[in-house]
């Protein structure tokens, strides 16, 4: 047995285990691509054993098998980034052109899968005896990059779209999490940019092909391994926590926004005797929005209506009036209106099901069971647990999502 070749079984034994544990997973369904592509790779590190060790010779017909998967990488890359930044599992009519280059590819080696075993022991021959710079072997590398690259560049802009959605809709954006993605598509393009190294020094002639060929192999491993049990162990899906949570924000964070409008033509006329003007009085109402929106200010416990005004860059005295005369709240509880309103979204997510009430109540910004309490009665009409009970088959559902 060559040096490298327990690596190779290795590699490929425990990707098929990571495959088996991802598809035990209740979120299989946006996992599947990824599933593929690590149960692929790993087949693709079993054959780099049976060629090494020169099994190939005794089951010929096994050549060429895995070639046609080069050209699934990138494709399946692109469906696991789609599917973990949308939070769903998703198949589109116009997925199945994306499989005409792997279609291709089998055409490509018809031939070659028809061949006897006499012929396909010559090709074997003739491949050691060329190695890694046999010019066949290029050609189809240089076809592998050509087809990865586009997908590779497609879920790089996906992924930059979904960041800047987060960033501009949901402030606390350190607790979404798509690691397993971002790292992914990162080795990814670090692993092709080392394989178009590869390709133009086996042009050249190089002889160290040979060992940044087995560090390529090494490195795929090592992704394998990195990916995989990042997939594995990370916590329900984050993205889809934020899915919902952004999409409950939408109506329930434009309270301020809607209350205004409905009110329109009583700010007008009140505002008309008024030291501000409706202009002052939109600009501020909507700073408070913004701020409310993105900041989120009512997290922390010991806010005062100061302290929003100095975050708003206005004068209390202005912010106070607009709260009171068009949002219809004084400021305590308007800033208690969002806490509720924020605890009301926890109450309902898996990743907080093992917290207790009341800490729910210190995450959203109450400094005491009892006001959390007395805020939730009077702004949900219920208590917390009485609320995070009649949600509980709603909680099931995002948690199978």
């Amino acid at each position: 047995m060559q040096q490298f070749d327990i690596l190779w079984i290795i590699g490929a034994s425990q990707g098929i285990l990571l495959t088996l544990f991802l598809f035990l997973k209740k979120d299989r369904n946006i996992n599947l691509p990824l599933i593929l592509f690590v149960f692929l790779t790993s087949v693709e590190l079993l054959f780099q054993y049976i060629y090494a060790s020169k099994i190939i010779f005794q089951y010929p017909h096994l050549l060429y098998l895995t070639e046609p998967f080069s050209m699934l990488g990138g494709v399946l890359i692109f469906f696991y980034a789609r599917n973990i930044l949308s939070g769903k599992f998703i198949v589109k009519k116009t997925d199945l052109l994306f499989s005409i280059p792997f279609i291709l590819y089998v055409v490509y080696y018809l031939p070659s899968y028809n061949q006897s075993a006499e012929d396909k022991i010559y090709d074997i021959i003739a491949f050691y005896n060329s190695g890694i710079s046999w010019r066949e072997n290029l050609y189809e590398w240089i076809a592998e990059v050509v087809v990865t690259l586009p997908f590779l560049a497609f879920s790089v802009r996906l992924l930059k779209k979904y960041h800047l959605k987060i960033k501009n809709n949901f402030s606390d954006i350190s607790k979404i999490s798509y690691s397993v993605v971002r790292n992914l598509i990162i080795a990814s393009i670090f692993l092709y940019i080392f394989e178009i190294l590869i390709i133009a020094f086996a042009f050249w002639g190089l002889e160290i092909v040979v060992l940044l060929n087995t560090f390529l192999y090494i490195f795929i491993i090592l992704i394998v391994y990195l990916i995989g049990y990042d997939a594995l162990v990370r916590k329900k899906n984050e993205i889809v926590k934020y899915i919902y949570i952004h999409e409950n924000q939408k109506t329930e964070n434009s309270f301020l926004s809607d209350f205004v409008e409905k009110n329109n033509l009583e700010t007008r006329q009140k505002y008309e005797k008024n030291a501000l003007t409706e202009l002052k009085t939109k600009e501020i109402s909507e700073k408070i929005t913004q701020s409310i929106e993105k900041d989120k200010p009512y997290r922390n416990s010991e806010l005062r209506l100061n302290d929003f005004a100095q975050l708003i860059d206005e004068h209390p005295n202005n912010v106070s009036q607009i709260l009171n005369d068009v949002v219809k709240k004084n400021f305590y509880d308007f800033i208690n209106f969002y806490r509720i309103e924020e605890a009301k979204l926890l109450l309902k997510l898996p990743e907080y099901k093992n917290y207790t009430i009341t800490a729910i109540g210190f995450e959203v910004g109450f400094n005491s069971k009892s006001s959390f309490y007395s805020a939730f009665k009077k702004f949900a009409d219920t208590t917390p647990a009485q609320f995070q009970k009649l949600n509980q088959a709603e909680l099931q559902q995002i948690e199978l999502v």
